[in-house]
C-alpha cells in the first residue's frame, strides 16, 4: 500500500492514543484502563504481570498493524524499532546474572530471541549463545570480555550500541526512503550517548578498545566524530547549565526524562510540518511507545506505592 495511505491512517490512529487528562484520572483511580476502548481487556484486579503484557501487546499490535499497510522498506525499520523491546530485555537479564537487579521485568515480546529462552538462560554460556542471533551481531569476544570484567554498564552500553548499529543498517539499505527519519534517529541516539558519557566518563567512552565497541552511538554518518556531552546537550536544545544542575545533585534521571521530552518534542515539530510524510508516521509510533511506557511507570509505580505525585512526574505527555 501507498505511504500516503499509511500516513492518513495514523492521522487517525493517534486520536486513540491517552491524553494527558487520562493519565491523571488513571493515576487518581478515577478512571480504570479497562474503561478505555483500547485496553478493554484489562482489570484492576490483574497481577502487574498481567497488566504489562497487556500494556505492551497493545503497543506490539499497533506497530504490526502498521507494518502490514506499508511498503518493505518502512516495514523493515518499523521492526527494528519494535525489536528495542528485546534489546531491553537482553539488558534485564545481563543486570540479572550478575545479581544487580531483583524482581526483573521482562517486555513480553520475542522477535529474533526468545524471550522465554531468555529468562531461563542462568549461565554466561547461556546467554552469550543467546547473543550470536541475528541481526544485532554482538561480538562474542568483546561480550566475554566484558562478562569476566563484571562490567555491567559497559555490557549495556555495547548492548544499546549494537541495536542502534541494527537501525543504521536498516536506513543505509533503504536510505532513499528512510532518510528523512535520519536527523529525528539521531537525537534518539544523542540521549543514548549523553547517558553513557555520564555513566561510563568521556574518557572511557573515546578510549580507543571502547570507541570501537560503541560506535552504535555515534549518530548516523557521524560515527568517526568525538562528541562530548555539553555538545550532546546543546544539540538535543538545553541549556548546559541548567544540565549541569541536574548533574550535580545526581538526578541523572531527571535529566534524561527532560531530554526524553525535548526529543519528542523536537520530533512533534517535525511532524507537524511534515505532517503528510513518513516523518509522522514515526511520531506516531514514538507516541505509542511513549504510551506504553507512561502506563509502565503508573502501574510499577502505584505497586511500589509511590505518592500520587511522583507517579505523575515520571510521565511525559504531548497529546
Amino acid at each position: 500500500m501507498s505511504l500516503t495511505y499509511a500516513v492518513v491512517r495514523c492521522h487517525g490512529l493517534i486520536q486513540h492514543l491517552l491524553r494527558k487528562e487520562q493519565y491523571l484520572s488513571i493515576v487518581y483511580d478515577k478512571l480504570s484502563l479497562g474503561d478505555i476502548k483500547e485496553y478493554s481487556e484489562y482489570k484492576d484486579e490483574y497481577s502487574l504481570d498481567r497488566k504489562l503484557e497487556i500494556i505492551t501487546r497493545r503497543f506490539v499490535e499497533r506497530i504490526i498493524f502498521l507494518s502490514k499497510i506499508v511498503e518493505d522498506e518502512i516495514r523493515d525499520f518499523l521492526m527494528a524499532f519494535l525489536d528495542y523491546l528485546e534489546l531491553e530485555n537482553l539488558k534485564v537479564k545481563l543486570r540479572t546474572l550478575y545479581g544487580k537487579e531483583e524482581n526483573a521485568i521482562y517486555y513480553p515480546y520475542s522477535h529474533f530471541i526468545d524471550v522465554n529462552e531468555l529468562k531461563e538462560a542462568r549461565t554466561d554460556h547461556a546467554f552469550l549463545k543467546l547473543l550470536r542471533r541475528e541481526p544485532y551481531r554482538m561480538r562474542m569476544d568483546i561480550m566475554r570480555r566484558i562478562l569476566r570484567r563484571g562490567d555491567i554498564a559497559l555490557g549495556e552500553a555495547y548492548l544499546d550500541a549494537c541495536y542502534y548499529d541494527y537501525v543504521k543498517r536498516v536506513i543505509r539499505e533503504n536510505e532513499r526512503t528512510l532518510k528523512v527519519l535520519i536527523k529525528f534517529l539521531n537525537y534518539e541516539i544523542l540521549r543514548k550517548l549523553a547517558y553513557w558519557l555520564l555513566v561510563l566518563g568521556e574518557e572511557k567512552v573515546y578510549e580507543p578498545i571502547t570507541r570501537e565497541m560503541l560506535q552504535g552511538l555515534m549518530p548516523y554518518n557521524e560515527e568517526g566524530r568525538h562528541i562530548g556531552l555539553e555538545r550532546a546537550i546543546r544539540r538535543l536544545g538545553i541549556d548546559v547549565e541548567e544540565a549541569m544542575k541536574y548533574i550535580e545533585t545526581g538526578r541523572i534521571t531527571d535529566l534524561m526524562h527532560l531530554m526524553r521530552e525535548r526529543e519528542l518534542r523536537i520530533l512533534q515539530r517535525g511532524a507537524r510540518r511534515r505532517s503528510l510524510s513518513l516523518v509522522f508516521i514515526y511520531y506516531y509510533i514514538q507516541l505509542c511507545r511513549e504510551e506504553m511506557y507512561n502506563l509502565y511507570r503508573i502501574f510499577i509505580g502505584k505497586e511500589n506505592n509511590l505518592q500520587k505525585e511522583v507517579i505523575i512526574g515520571t510521565l511525559i505527555t504531548l497529546l
